[in-house]
Order: structure tokens, then sequence, then C-alpha cells
């Protein structure tokens, strides 16, 4: 009854704020810089509001300290979103200064991403010190961190794991669907463990992207811009430190994975022999290149996502 609650306290918070924040986000003309180089039927979305993010990190930061208080668990997973949503917040605000789709150099959010990574470490080593433990999918053993290794191993996790996301928000209602997928993922994971305050952020996260969802479907009145990529990359690399499953988010993310993946062989590819293996990366738009709509590519993704879920559950020891 508590998720249930958890989740529908958010989703009804995020639908109430929905309005409000797209009308202050239209009156600071706040719009979506389109890249040229993407897909042209992107170019009408220019001007669109961004930085809708704010829907379900407001709906997450208020349902989750309603259920769960200020438990030690629920105050990590809220920094985790929060501190990394703060990346996604200057890149966003950068955009719009400068008028286009390149925000923050690669080297200010690789700096930003070591900082908040090492930030995230030391709080999770306070309050969360069984988090050196690294499950190892589909067994009963774990990987025992030292000290010196955790470090580097939480930052570069999180650096990949928000960056993945972000790549994962390149269409409507690709990004939302798809991690609302994967926190029902952790809800389900949750109540399995026992980890009742995991379970509950998880719900009350997925509430709030069911909300948003309902402002970013295509034909989206709102995108949710970097600062809620990030911060949903934050929230959700937190859920996996969390409960151990650093390794299984490999399958159970693995749409994000692919995202990324996607973008590295392109760029190898290019440089190296001097040709393209995709028609346009991420892979979701190697697929608006081939004709699909964003309805179809949403729904596939989605399916995929839940294939993955549903194996990485039923194949817990």
């Amino acid at each position: 009854m508590r998720i249930f609650l958890a989740l529908g306290t958010s989703l009804v918070l995020g639908l109430i704020a929905g309005p409000f924040i797209i009308k202050k986000l239209k009156e600071y003309k706040l719009g979506q810089q389109i890249r040229l180089e993407g897909p042209a039927e992107h170019l009408n979305k220019q001007g669109t509001p961004t930085m809708g993010g704010f829907i379900f990190i407001a709906a997450t930061l208020a349902g989750a300290l309603i259920w769960n208080r200020i438990h030690p668990q629920n105050l990590l997973l809220l920094m985790g979103m929060v501190l990394f949503g703060l990346i996604g917040l200057w890149d966003d605000t950068q955009k719009i200064k400068k008028a286009q789709s390149e925000g923050l150099s690669a080297r200010q959010k690789i700096l930003l991403n070591l900082f908040f990574g090492i930030l995230m470490a030391v709080l999770l080593q306070i309050d969360a010190p069984d988090t050196l433990n690294v499950a190892i999918p589909f067994t009963q053993r774990s990987l025992l961190l030292p000290l010196w290794l955790f470090v580097p191993f939480i930052v570069l996790f999180y650096t990949a794991v928000t960056n993945s996301v972000n790549l994962a928000d390149g269409i409507d209602g690709l990004c939302g669907s798809v991690s609302l997928i994967v926190s029902l993922f952790y809800v389900a994971y949750g109540l399995k463990t026992g980890s009742l305050t995991v379970a509950v952020f998880a719900a009350v996260l997925a509430g709030a992207l069911l909300a948003y969802l309902a402002y970013n479907w295509h034909p989206a009145r709102v995108f949710m811009g970097d600062t809620g990529s990030f911060a949903l990359g934050g929230a959700l690399a937190t859920l996996s430190v969390l409960t151990h499953t650093e390794l299984l988010f490999l399958l159970v993310g693995l749409i994000y994975v692919l995202e990324s993946l996607t973008v590295i062989l392109q760029v190898i590819s290019f440089k190296t022999r001097g040709k393209r293996i995709f028609l346009m990366t991420p892979i979701h738009h190697h697929f608006e290149k081939k004709g699909w709509s964003e309805v179809k590519i949403v729904g596939l993704f989605s399916l995929f996502t839940l294939l993955c879920c549903l194996i990485a559950y039923v194949t817990l020891t």
C-alpha cells in the first residue's frame, strides 16, 4: 500500500506541477535548441520549452520526503539526483545563453562528473559503507572493492550512467518511458530484497516520470533537457549502487548502453576508416532515418527494456 501511495502521490504532484512549470519555462523563453545536423523532422521542435525535467524532479523530491522522510538512503538518492541535475542545469543554461545546441564543453562536463562522483563516493561510504560490495549477476557472489578502487569505480559508473541516459533523451517520450520501466524494476527489486526505502523511492520516481510523460508524449509539450536527463541518470545510478546492482544495470539499462555504444562505435569507425556504421547516432536516430516514427521507436525500445528487466528479475538469486 505504501508503494502505491508513494507512486500516486508523485503522479498527482507531477500532473499538478506540469502546467505551471511549462508556463514558466515559456515566460522565460527557455526553449530547446535543435542541432542542425539532427533529423530534419526535429527542426519544427525548435523553441519547445526545455528543462521540463523540473516536473519529475520536484515531484520526486516532494514524494520521497513525504514517504521516506530523512532516511539516510533516501537522502543519498535525492543527493544523487540533485547533484547531477546541477550539471544538466548548467549545460541547459549555457545552450540557451549561446542560442545553440552545445552547452558545456566536454572538459567541463568531465570535471563536474569527477567532482560530483567523488562527492557521492564519500557520502556513500559515510552512510552506506556496504556499497563496497558489488554483486556479480546471476550468482550469489559479490566483489568487495578496496576503497582505493571504489572511488574511481563510482566516478566512472556515475559518469557512464548519466551521460548514457542523456543520450537516450532524443525523441519524444523515449527517455521517460525507458526510465519508467527501469524505475519499476527497482521497485520490484527493493520489495524482493526487503529494501523498502529503495522500493519507495523508485515508486516515487516512477510516478513522477509517468506525470512527466503526460506532457512529453509525442507531440511533446516540453522536453526534460539535460537538467532532467542528468538528474534522472544520477537517481538511477544511486539506486543501482545502493542495491549493489551496478553490473546488472548493464542488462536492466541495456538501451542506455546501446545508445552510448553506437555513438562510440560511430566515432571510432569514422575517424579510423572514414565510414559510418549507422545512418545517425545515437541509435534511435538511426531508426528515424530508416523511416520509423517516434512513437514506434519509443514503443519498441520500451518493450525491449521491459524484456531486459524481466530477465534480470527472474534470474535474481
